[in-house]
C-alpha cells in the first residue's frame, strides 16, 4: 500500500530484493503483513513504489531530481543496497550550492556517507564555489576514466585482430594439412588399383561427397554474354531445404575431395569463392548451368589457396560483366587447375598460371578478355591446352579518362607466356622453365597474336616509375600439334601469318608511356 494507490507484485520477487520484506511477508513471521500479504509505505508515492518493483526485476531506472530523494528513502527503509547506491550517485550528480543543506540532511537520515561528505563541503563553503570545484574534479576523474577505457578498448581491439588473424592462419594450415592427407590417401588408393593410371588430363581424385547447389533463377532463354546479369535481377528462386543456396555456402561446408554440383539454371556469384582444399565444381550432367556475377567490383571469381587441386567442369561462366583484373582464377605455386567442357565469357577477366602452378584446359571455349585469355608465367610448371576454342582475346581496356586504358587493343596474345604481373620475381633475369603443350586447338579472331611470348616485361613501381625484367627462352618450351591458328591480330596494322608459330610479342606494354614499352 502506498500514498496514492496499490502496487501488486510477486512475494518471492520482493523477498529476494529486500531482507525487510522477506522477514515481514513470511507466513511464519507472525506479523500482520505475513498473513495479509500487504506491506504499507503510505508515505511513498505509487510511482516510487513501481520504480522499486521495476528495479527488483532488473530494469534500469531513470532517476531524476523529482524521484531520487523518495526512492533513496524507500531503498534505505527496505535495505535494498543496489537501489540505495544508484540513488546516492544520482543525487551527487544533482548536488548544487542551493540544495546542499537539504541533501546533507537527507544523507544523514539515509546513511549516505559519500553524498554527506560532498554536501558538507558545499554547505561549509562561504564563497559558494564548491560546486564548480567539485564538478571540475569530477570532470577530471571522468575524463581519466574514459581515457583508460578507450586505451583498454584499443588494446582489446588489437588483441582481437591478432587473434582473428592467428585463427585464420591456423584454419588455412589445417585446410592445407587435411588436403595433403587427402591427396596422399588418394594417391595410395590409385596405386593399389590394378587398372592403368588415368591420363594427365583427368582429375586424379575420387569423389568423397556430392554437395548440391540450387540455382537462383531458372534458365528460360538462350544465354548471351552479360545475360546472366539481367536474369538474376528478377525474382530469386526458392531454395530446397536439402541443398545449398549458393556456391559459396557449399564451398564453405565442403571437405577435401568433395564434388559440388550446380543444378540447371543461373547461379549468381556476388563474392569471390575461396577454395582452401581439393575440390570439384561441376554443372549438372546434361543440363545448362550458368555461373555469373553481377558485382562489378569482383576482382577474382575463384581464389585458390594452399596446394589445392581444383576442377571446373560443365559450366558456362559469364564473367563478361562483373569480374575484374585478377581474373577467373589464379593458379599459384603447388596448385593445379582442371577446366574441362566449360564455356567462359570474359571481359577484364582471364586465367593466370603463376610461378609454380599447373593447369589443364580441355574441350572448353574461352571468349573475350581485355588481356590474354590464358596468361602463363615463364616459371610456371606445366600448362596443357587441348581441343579448346579461343577467340576475342586482347581486345584492350576501355578508356577511363586517365589514359587510353590499362591494356591496349592487340597488346596481349590470346595464349601468352610472360604475362604482366609476374609474382615472386627474384632477380631481373629469368630462364623460362614452364612446359606448355597445345594440341588440337582453334585459336582465331583474337585482337592480338594467337600464341605468343614476351622476353621483356616492364613492371610499374609507383604511379609513374617502372622496372625492367626479362627472361631467356630455351628451345622446346612449347609443343604445338594440330592447332588451327588463323585470323588473329585484328587490332594490328600488319596481320600475323596464319599457322602454329610461336610469336615473340613486342607490342607496347600496358599502362606505360610509349618510351617505356617495346
Amino acid at each position: 500500500m502506498c500514498r496514492d494507490g496499490e502496487v501488486h507484485s510477486f512475494t518471492c520477487l520482493l523477498a529476494a530484493a529486500s531482507p525487510v520484506l522477506r522477514a515481514a511477508l513470511s507466513p511464519e513471521s507472525g506479523y500482520t503483513e505475513g498473513s495479509t500479504r500487504t506491506y504499507n509505505v503510505v508515505w511513498a508515492s505509487k510511482s516510487s513504489v513501481e520504480a522499486f518493483v521495476a528495479h527488483a526485476t532488473g530494469v534500469s531506472l531513470n532517476i531524476t531530481g523529482e524521484n531520487a530523494a523518495e526512492l533513496l528513502s524507500l531503498a534505505d527503509q527496505l535495505q535494498v543496497a543496489s537501489l540505495h547506491a544508484v540513488c546516492e550517485r544520482a543525487l551527487i550528480g544533482l548536488l548544487t550550492s542551493s540544495n546542499a543543506s537539504e541533501l546533507l540532511e537527507l544523507a544523514r537520515t539515509t546513511r549516505c556517507s559519500k553524498l554527506q561528505a560532498v554536501a558538507q563541503v558545499y554547505a561549509d563553503d562561504p564563497t559558494e564555489n564548491a560546486a564548480l570545484r567539485n564538478l571540475a574534479e569530477q570532470k577530471v576523474k571522468t575524463n581519466t576514466k574514459l581515457e583508460q577505457i578507450l586505451a583498454e578498448k584499443q588494446r582489446l581491439e588489437r588483441e582481437e585482430t591478432a587473434a582473428r588473424r592467428e585463427l585464420e592462419s591456423i584454419s588455412e594450415q589445417e585446410s592445407f594439412e587435411r588436403d595433403r592427407v587427402f591427396k596422399a590417401a588418394s594417391a595410395a588408393h590409385a596405386a593399389a588399383l590394378t587398372v592403368a593410371a588415368p591420363p594427365e588430363l583427368a582429375y586424379p581424385h575420387e569423389t568423397q561427397r556430392v554437395l548440391v547447389v540450387t540455382p537462383d533463377v531458372a534458365l528460360t532463354a538462350k544465354p548471351q554474354p552479360a545475360w546472366g546479369l539481367e536474369a538474376v535481377r528478377g525474382k530469386r528462386r526458392a531454395h530446397s531445404d536439402d541443398a545449398f543456396a549458393s556456391l559459396a555456402q557449399a564451398v564453405e561446408a565442403s571437405r577435401a575431395g568433395d564434388t559440388i554440383q550446380l543444378l540447371a539454371g543461373v547461379h549468381d556469384c556476388d563474392d569471390t569463392v575461396i577454395i582452401k582444399h581439393s575440390l570439384v565444381i561441376e554443372g549438372q550432367m546434361g543440363a545448362q548451368v550458368v555461373l555469373c556475377s553481377r558485382s562489378y567490383n569482383l576482382e577474382q571469381l575463384f581464389w585458390i589457396k594452399g596446394s589445392a587441386d581444383v576442377r571446373l567442369g560443365g559450366l558456362l561462366i559469364d564473367a563478361s560483366y562483373g569480374v575484374e583484373s585478377e581474373g577467373i582464377a589464379d593458379v599459384g605455386s603447388g596448385q593445379r587447375l582442371w577446366v574441362d567442357n566449360c564455356q567462359v565469357w570474359m571481359r577484364d577477366a582471364h586465367f593466370s598460371v603463376k610461378r609454380g602452378g599447373t593447369a589443364f584446359f580441355t574441350c572448353s571455349q574461352l571468349s573475350g578478355s581485355e588481356a590474354s585469355a590464358i596468361q602463363i608465367d615463364p616459371q610456371a610448371l606445366r600448362v596443357v591446352i587441348t581441343r579448346c576454342h579461343i577467340s576475342g582475346a586482347g581486345e584492350g581496356s576501355p578508356a577511363d579518362g586517365f589514359d587510353e586504358g590499362f591494356y591496349r587493343p592487340g597488346e596481349c596474345g590470346a595464349i601468352e607466356v610472360g604475362g604482366y604481373n609476374w609474382n615472386a620475381i627474384a632477380r631481373p633475369t629469368h630462364v623460362a622453365s614452364v612446359e606448355v603443350k597445345l594440341e588440337g586447338n582453334t585459336i582465331t579472331s583474337n585482337y592480338g597474336y594467337g600464341v605468343s611470348y614476351r622476353t621483356k616485361c616492364k613492371r610499374k613501381t609507383g604511379r609513374f616509375g617502372s622496372m625492367e625484367f626479362h627472361f631467356e627462352v630455351p628451345p622446346g618450351i612449347m609443343t604445338m600439334t594440330g592447332n588451327v591458328v588463323t585470323g588473329n591480330g585484328l587490332a594490328h596494322d600488319t596481320k600475323p601469318a596464319d599457322g602454329e608459330e610461336l610469336v615473340e610479342n613486342t607490342q607496347k606494354q600496358n599502362g606505360l608511356a610509349d618510351d617505356d614499352g617495346w
